[in-house]
């Protein structure tokens, strides 16, 4: 009975443990499929409908949130 919250604590910590280890990682290697930096600027779609053209602008409204606007005439 002793032993099931010592199991517990040691897996909690481990747990948090490796969270830190990732988020080490993840800041000395950044991963560039989560940078959307390359989607910043005007943009004109070229897949759209027949007779349809779409109009986007993006912006970095800061290091994680993008502003997207978009129109379709």
């Amino acid at each position: 009975m002793k032993k099931i919250p010592l199991i517990l604590i040691a897996l909690i910590s481990f747990s948090c443990s490796q969270k830190n280890r990732s988020d080490q990682a993840l800041a000395e290697n950044p991963d560039t499929t989560n940078n959307f930096d390359w989607i910043i600027g005007s943009w004109l779609r070229s897949n759209d409908k027949e007779g349809n053209i779409t109009f986007e602008h993006w912006a970095k409204n800061s290091s994680t949130e993008y502003i997207g606007l978009g129109c379709t005439l």
